[in-house]
């Protein structure tokens, strides 16, 4: 692993690596851009607190690489936040993450934490804007602990596979094809009902390989490299990972989804969601459940999720689900026509990177009082 030390002697040095990372609705954009943003407030945190980040590129392959800024401030317990576990979902979690750096890493600083940064855990799927590593694998449902991927079944998947994913060039982009794809999945889903069907089909599946959600055969590069780089490496105990999402839920809302149901007084509870909710979905091989269940043994893993087609209604699940098969079988298959292609991708980009400005304003908001629920919380419980 390629280690960097940096300290204020390095500044300079750094600063002439990056470029202005945040559009003016403080939003990274790219991979690169959201790279040298994280670079920026890492800077930005050594200046202030005159503790520097131990930067570490956590090698998947011979091109691609996750990123850890590990701030050891002295403290007794630790936090981390991670971004980028579906790729195309990495430039809001990043943009999240130099949130937090920038206003509220301070604050946790001084409450007594160390911090972990994880960027670009699928630093692939953030490259390409896919959801997905290189291999097609949904690092989400990848983490699963005992190894044993053989034993996940799916069969309400499987028997839905051929509608899920179809091996066909995909010729047109339609409103007549949406209308065909809506009328034959809301019929299905009012005769399986829409939390049967919406858990076979997210919940994970270990066996078609070119499909939605696969969560592989075998442990993903990203989980092999992440379990060498915390062997390698120690930390104070864990007392939250929060890992960020975005897709699921209500349409310009966060969704504070913990792994396990008990009482939070940390959060707001108005954001509050859990995977047995009747709108939600529990699924295997989360990565905070690794994390918090075996890695470190201990501590809260949350996942922030941020809405975007308001996918807890049928209409807006369905569309959810379409834009997923339609981006995954133009993947495998092809589009006849670079409109058709271009289409299909830009939907599938807003599903999971908005670029609508008021959307991200209102998440940004969301995501700030929750930090500030949480940092209330700590501050009256270390008194």
């Amino acid at each position: 692993m390629k280690i960097f030390l940096g300290y204020l002697f390095s500044i300079s040095i750094l600063f002439s690596l990056i470029q202005p990372a945040l559009s003016n609705s403080k939003f990274c954009q790219n991979y690169k851009d959201c790279q040298n943003g994280i670079i920026e407030a890492s800077i930005e945190i050594a200046t202030k607190t005159k503790i520097a980040a131990k930067i570490t590129e956590i090698p998947i392959d011979n091109q691609n690489y996750i990123q850890s800024f590990y701030f050891d401030n002295g403290g007794e317990r630790l936090i981390l936040l991670s971004s980028g576990v579906h790729g195309i979902e990495g430039p809001v979690g990043a943009s999240m993450q130099i949130e937090f750096m920038k206003n509220w890493h301070k604050t946790f600083k001084d409450l007594g934490f160390d911090i972990l940064y994880l960027f670009a855990v699928n630093p692939w799927g953030v490259k390409n804007k896919r959801r997905v590593n290189a291999d097609n694998i949904d690092l989400n449902r990848n983490f699963i602990i005992d190894g044993d991927y053989a034993k996940q079944k799916n069969l309400g998947y499987l028997k839905l596979s051929q509608d899920l994913n179809p091996e066909s060039q995909i010729n047109s982009n339609s409103l007549f094809e949406k209308a065909s794809f809506y009328f034959k999945f809301i019929i299905m889903a009012l005769r399986e009902g829409v939390s049967t069907l919406r858990q076979a089909i997210v919940g994970g599946q270990y066996e078609v390989a070119k499909g939605i959600f696969f969560g592989g055969k075998t442990k993903s590069k990203s989980y092999i490299a992440l379990e060498k780089y915390f062997t390698e490496n120690q930390f104070n105990k864990l007392e939250m990972h929060i890992d960020f999402h975005t897709g699921y839920g209500e349409r310009g809302k966060l969704h504070v989804w913990p792994n396990r149901k008990q009482n939070y007084p940390m959060f707001s509870q108005q954001y509050l969601t859990f995977g047995s909710d009747d709108d939600f979905y529990a699924n295997s091989g989360d990565f905070t459940y690794y994390t918090t269940h075996h890695l470190f043994g201990a501590g809260i893993g949350v996942t922030f999720e941020y809405g975007t087609l308001d996918s807890q209604t049928t209409l807006g699940s369905v569309e959810s689900l379409r834009r997923m098969i339609n981006e995954n079988q133009g993947h495998w298959h092809g589009y006849s026509k670079t409109k058709v292609e271009k289409s299909i991708k830009n939907e599938f980009a807003e599903q999971f990177n908005p670029s609508d400005e008021s959307w991200r304003a209102k998440v940004l908001k969301q995501t700030n009082d929750v930090f500030s629920k949480m940092a209330d919380y700590y501050q009256l419980s270390s008194r």
